[in-house]
Protein backbone atom coordinates (compact mmCIF):
# COMPACT_ATOMS: atom_id res chain seq x y z
CA UNK A 1 0.00 0.00 0.00
CA UNK A 2 1.29 3.04 -1.05
CA UNK A 3 0.91 6.36 1.35
CA UNK A 4 3.28 8.29 3.77
CA UNK A 5 6.51 7.45 4.89
CA UNK A 6 7.07 4.34 5.59
CA UNK A 7 5.02 3.37 2.79
CA UNK A 8 5.92 6.25 0.68
CA UNK A 9 6.91 5.62 -3.32
CA UNK A 10 10.18 6.85 -2.19
CA UNK A 11 10.43 4.87 0.59
CA UNK A 12 9.36 1.27 -0.81
CA UNK A 13 11.53 1.58 -3.39
CA UNK A 14 14.56 2.15 -1.54
CA UNK A 15 13.55 -0.78 0.70
CA UNK A 16 12.69 -2.81 -2.37
CA UNK A 17 15.95 -5.47 -2.02
CA UNK A 18 15.71 -5.75 1.80
CA UNK A 19 11.69 -6.70 1.85
CA UNK A 20 12.26 -8.34 -1.58
CA UNK A 21 14.96 -10.64 0.10
CA UNK A 22 12.60 -11.36 3.37
CA UNK A 23 9.71 -12.01 1.25
CA UNK A 24 11.40 -14.56 -0.98
CA UNK A 25 12.93 -16.17 2.83
CA UNK A 26 9.02 -16.89 3.09
CA UNK A 27 8.05 -17.83 0.00
CA UNK A 28 5.88 -15.02 -0.37
CA UNK A 29 5.11 -12.75 -3.05
CA UNK A 30 2.98 -9.28 -4.14
CA UNK A 31 -0.56 -9.79 -5.31
CA UNK A 32 -0.71 -5.94 -5.74
CA UNK A 33 -0.26 -2.97 -5.05
CA UNK A 34 -2.86 -0.35 -4.45
CA UNK A 35 -2.74 3.66 -3.05
CA UNK A 36 -5.12 5.51 -0.75
CA UNK A 37 -3.82 8.53 -2.37
CA UNK A 38 -6.32 7.79 -5.19
CA UNK A 39 -9.15 8.82 -2.69
CA UNK A 40 -7.78 12.30 -2.39
CA UNK A 41 -6.57 13.03 -5.82
CA UNK A 42 -9.89 12.47 -7.96
CA UNK A 43 -8.95 10.28 -11.36
CA UNK A 44 -12.78 11.77 -12.35
CA UNK A 45 -12.46 15.44 -11.10
CA UNK A 46 -13.17 18.34 -12.86
CA UNK A 47 -10.21 20.07 -12.21
CA UNK A 48 -7.67 19.46 -14.53
CA UNK A 49 -4.92 19.57 -12.01
CA UNK A 50 -6.43 16.92 -9.95
CA UNK A 51 -6.34 14.66 -12.63
CA UNK A 52 -2.99 15.07 -13.77
CA UNK A 53 -1.85 14.34 -9.61
CA UNK A 54 -4.06 11.12 -10.06
CA UNK A 55 -2.62 9.98 -13.37
CA UNK A 56 0.99 10.53 -11.75
CA UNK A 57 -0.08 8.52 -9.12
CA UNK A 58 -0.74 5.65 -11.80
CA UNK A 59 2.99 6.18 -13.16
CA UNK A 60 4.35 6.15 -9.66
CA UNK A 61 2.15 3.39 -8.70
CA UNK A 62 2.85 1.36 -11.48
CA UNK A 63 7.07 1.71 -10.71
CA UNK A 64 6.28 0.34 -7.34
CA UNK A 65 4.25 -2.52 -8.81
CA UNK A 66 7.21 -2.84 -11.35
CA UNK A 67 9.80 -3.00 -8.94
CA UNK A 68 8.15 -5.56 -6.48
CA UNK A 69 7.23 -8.19 -9.69
CA UNK A 70 2.86 -7.35 -8.56
CA UNK A 71 0.79 -7.72 -11.94
CA UNK A 72 -1.67 -5.29 -10.71
CA UNK A 73 -1.77 -2.22 -9.46
CA UNK A 74 -5.44 -1.44 -8.06
CA UNK A 75 -7.40 1.56 -9.29
CA UNK A 76 -10.04 3.63 -8.51
CA UNK A 77 -12.55 5.25 -11.28
CA UNK A 78 -12.73 7.98 -8.92
CA UNK A 79 -15.09 9.86 -7.10
CA UNK A 80 -18.61 11.90 -7.99
CA UNK A 81 -18.14 15.93 -7.30
CA UNK A 82 -20.75 17.98 -6.14
CA UNK A 83 -22.12 20.03 -8.16
CA UNK A 84 -20.85 18.36 -11.20
CA UNK A 85 -23.54 16.31 -13.95
CA UNK A 86 -22.54 11.87 -13.35
CA UNK A 87 -22.50 12.01 -17.01
CA UNK A 88 -19.67 14.40 -17.17
CA UNK A 89 -18.10 12.81 -14.11
CA UNK A 90 -18.46 9.39 -15.78
CA UNK A 91 -16.77 10.62 -19.15
CA UNK A 92 -14.10 12.28 -17.41
CA UNK A 93 -12.93 9.34 -15.62
CA UNK A 94 -13.58 6.82 -18.98
CA UNK A 95 -10.91 9.36 -20.70
CA UNK A 96 -8.26 9.40 -17.69
CA UNK A 97 -8.37 5.61 -17.55
CA UNK A 98 -7.72 5.49 -20.71
CA UNK A 99 -4.72 7.41 -20.15
CA UNK A 100 -3.91 5.73 -17.29
CA UNK A 101 -4.38 2.12 -18.94
CA UNK A 102 -1.42 3.51 -21.49
CA UNK A 103 0.80 4.32 -18.99
CA UNK A 104 0.04 0.99 -17.73
CA UNK A 105 0.77 -0.69 -21.02
CA UNK A 106 4.12 1.28 -21.20
CA UNK A 107 5.42 0.05 -17.72
CA UNK A 108 4.22 -3.21 -18.30
CA UNK A 109 1.50 -3.77 -15.39
CA UNK A 110 -2.13 -4.23 -15.59
CA UNK A 111 -4.86 -1.92 -13.89
CA UNK A 112 -7.65 -3.03 -11.71
CA UNK A 113 -10.46 -0.80 -10.95
CA UNK A 114 -12.14 -1.98 -7.78
CA UNK A 115 -15.86 -1.04 -7.42
CA UNK A 116 -15.93 0.96 -4.45
CA UNK A 117 -18.85 3.42 -2.64
CA UNK A 118 -17.25 6.57 -4.66
CA UNK A 119 -20.61 7.32 -6.25
CA UNK A 120 -19.40 5.63 -9.71
CA UNK A 121 -19.76 2.35 -10.51
CA UNK A 122 -23.16 1.95 -8.80
CA UNK A 123 -24.07 -1.57 -10.30
CA UNK A 124 -22.58 -4.41 -12.06
CA UNK A 125 -24.00 -3.78 -15.45
CA UNK A 126 -22.80 -0.05 -14.53
CA UNK A 127 -19.04 -1.67 -13.90
CA UNK A 128 -19.06 -4.36 -17.06
CA UNK A 129 -20.31 -0.76 -19.26
CA UNK A 130 -17.37 1.42 -17.81
CA UNK A 131 -14.57 -1.25 -18.57
CA UNK A 132 -16.16 -1.66 -21.89
CA UNK A 133 -15.78 2.41 -22.81
CA UNK A 134 -12.60 2.38 -21.46
CA UNK A 135 -11.75 -0.18 -24.05
CA UNK A 136 -8.17 -1.14 -23.03
CA UNK A 137 -6.16 -3.97 -22.25
CA UNK A 138 -4.55 -3.01 -19.68
CA UNK A 139 -7.69 -1.59 -17.31
CA UNK A 140 -9.73 -4.74 -15.87
CA UNK A 141 -11.71 -5.56 -13.21
CA UNK A 142 -10.55 -5.81 -8.73
CA UNK A 143 -13.63 -7.11 -7.69
CA UNK A 144 -14.70 -6.79 -4.38
CA UNK A 145 -17.49 -8.81 -3.20
CA UNK A 146 -18.41 -7.23 0.01
CA UNK A 147 -18.09 -3.90 -1.98
CA UNK A 148 -20.71 -4.90 -4.29
CA UNK A 149 -23.15 -5.52 -1.51
CA UNK A 150 -22.51 -2.84 0.08
CA UNK A 151 -22.73 -0.38 -2.55
CA UNK A 152 -26.07 -1.73 -3.47
CA UNK A 153 -28.82 -4.13 -3.12
CA UNK A 154 -26.79 -6.48 -5.80
CA UNK A 155 -25.19 -9.89 -4.74
CA UNK A 156 -22.00 -10.90 -5.00
CA UNK A 157 -22.39 -13.33 -7.60
CA UNK A 158 -24.44 -10.59 -9.72
CA UNK A 159 -21.16 -8.85 -9.58
CA UNK A 160 -18.70 -11.37 -10.97
CA UNK A 161 -21.33 -12.15 -13.92
CA UNK A 162 -20.95 -8.68 -15.08
CA UNK A 163 -17.23 -8.58 -15.80
CA UNK A 164 -16.38 -12.55 -15.24
CA UNK A 165 -13.97 -12.06 -18.99
CA UNK A 166 -12.17 -8.59 -17.32
CA UNK A 167 -11.68 -10.35 -13.78
CA UNK A 168 -7.90 -9.64 -13.00
CA UNK A 169 -7.77 -9.95 -9.14
CA UNK A 170 -10.02 -10.16 -5.93
CA UNK A 171 -10.75 -9.38 -2.65
CA UNK A 172 -12.32 -11.31 -0.24
CA UNK A 173 -14.19 -9.82 2.90
CA UNK A 174 -18.12 -10.29 4.00
CA UNK A 175 -20.78 -8.09 4.27
CA UNK A 176 -23.04 -8.07 7.28
CA UNK A 177 -26.63 -6.73 6.34
CA UNK A 178 -27.49 -6.37 9.77
CA UNK A 179 -25.30 -3.66 10.88
CA UNK A 180 -24.40 -2.31 7.33
CA UNK A 181 -20.65 -2.98 7.83
CA UNK A 182 -17.57 -5.52 6.92
CA UNK A 183 -16.91 -8.44 8.55
CA UNK A 184 -14.31 -11.18 8.37
CA UNK A 185 -15.26 -14.15 5.57
CA UNK A 186 -17.76 -16.16 6.85
CA UNK A 187 -19.62 -13.76 8.99
CA UNK A 188 -21.57 -12.09 7.36
CA UNK A 189 -24.08 -12.33 4.50
CA UNK A 190 -22.02 -13.49 1.24
CA UNK A 191 -23.37 -17.40 -0.20
CA UNK A 192 -19.95 -18.41 -0.06
CA UNK A 193 -20.86 -21.83 -1.91
CA UNK A 194 -22.43 -19.99 -4.81
CA UNK A 195 -19.67 -17.28 -5.18
CA UNK A 196 -17.00 -19.51 -5.18
CA UNK A 197 -19.05 -21.61 -7.88
CA UNK A 198 -19.47 -18.63 -9.70
CA UNK A 199 -15.51 -17.95 -9.69
CA UNK A 200 -14.21 -20.74 -10.88
CA UNK A 201 -16.76 -20.58 -13.87
CA UNK A 202 -15.36 -17.57 -14.57
CA UNK A 203 -11.99 -19.50 -15.37
CA UNK A 204 -10.46 -17.11 -12.94
CA UNK A 205 -6.74 -17.98 -11.99
CA UNK A 206 -5.45 -14.69 -10.20
CA UNK A 207 -4.74 -13.87 -6.69
CA UNK A 208 -7.86 -13.81 -4.56
CA UNK A 209 -6.57 -11.19 -1.67
CA UNK A 210 -7.98 -11.29 2.13
CA UNK A 211 -8.84 -7.84 3.37
CA UNK A 212 -9.26 -7.95 7.03
CA UNK A 213 -11.87 -5.44 8.61
CA UNK A 214 -10.98 -5.99 12.26
CA UNK A 215 -13.95 -4.47 14.79
CA UNK A 216 -11.25 -2.46 16.39
CA UNK A 217 -7.87 -1.00 14.66
CA UNK A 218 -5.20 -2.77 16.01
CA UNK A 219 -2.58 -5.18 15.08
CA UNK A 220 -3.79 -7.82 17.21
CA UNK A 221 -7.19 -7.73 15.51
CA UNK A 222 -6.19 -7.10 12.25
CA UNK A 223 -4.49 -10.66 12.68
CA UNK A 224 -7.45 -12.13 14.11
CA UNK A 225 -9.22 -11.23 11.54
CA UNK A 226 -7.14 -12.23 8.67
CA UNK A 227 -6.77 -15.63 9.93
CA UNK A 228 -11.20 -16.00 10.23
CA UNK A 229 -10.86 -15.18 6.90
CA UNK A 230 -8.29 -17.88 5.85
CA UNK A 231 -9.82 -20.50 7.61
CA UNK A 232 -12.90 -19.61 6.35
CA UNK A 233 -11.60 -19.31 2.32
CA UNK A 234 -9.70 -22.81 3.30
CA UNK A 235 -12.47 -25.21 2.15
CA UNK A 236 -13.22 -23.56 -1.36
CA UNK A 237 -9.07 -24.30 -2.15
Amino acid sequence: MIDKDPNSTATLLHNRPKLTDAMTKLDLGVSGIATMKLWRDNLASRDDGLRRRALELVRTGCDVAGAYRAPVLLVLAGQVEAGTEYERTYAMSVEAMRRAGHIAAEMGVVLGVENVNSGLLRTPGEYARYLADVGHPSVRAYLDFANGMFVGPSSAVEWIDAVRSELVAVHAKDYDRTFHGFVPCGLGDVDWDVTMAALRATGFDGYVTIEAPPRQPTRAAGLHAARTSLQWLAQWV
